[in-house]
């Protein structure tokens, strides 16, 4: 895009509008996507587990230092025991990394942006 005398005010896309795809024509878009998984107890049924803690490295909602999620706080958007979800999470990769277990328990999906 080019600012000049003769183009003072110019602008990308419609406004107004959502203007989607890839082109000149196109808005800007932030891509986010989310990040789930649950925590359970290793037991052959498998039953979920609430109240775990996990950090996750780099935080992925600003991409600086680290989010720690309590199962059901503020930053689990997932309230049912053992489910955890995080939303609006930045295109990236992350670390997580349980802090506080309170049984013996077993991962039943690896945590994935997308």
């Amino acid at each position: 895009m080019t600012v000049s005398a003769t183009e003072l005010n110019p602008v990308i896309g419609s406004q107004g509008s959502d203007d989607l795809g890839n082109s000149n024509e196109s808005d800007f878009h932030n891509r986010q996507g989310s990040i789930s998984w649950e925590k359970r107890i290793d037991t052959t049924a498998g039953t979920l587990q609430g109240g775990a803690v996990f950090v996750i490295h780099l935080d992925p909602t600003d991409g600086v230092g680290d989010l720690t999620v309590t199962d059901n706080d503020a930053n689990d958007n997932d309230k049912h025991n053992g489910q955890f979800q995080i939303t609006n999470v930045l295109l990236g990769t992350y670390t997580v990394i349980e802090t506080v277990a309170l049984r013996a328990t077993r991962w039943t999906t690896i945590p994935t942006v997308w």
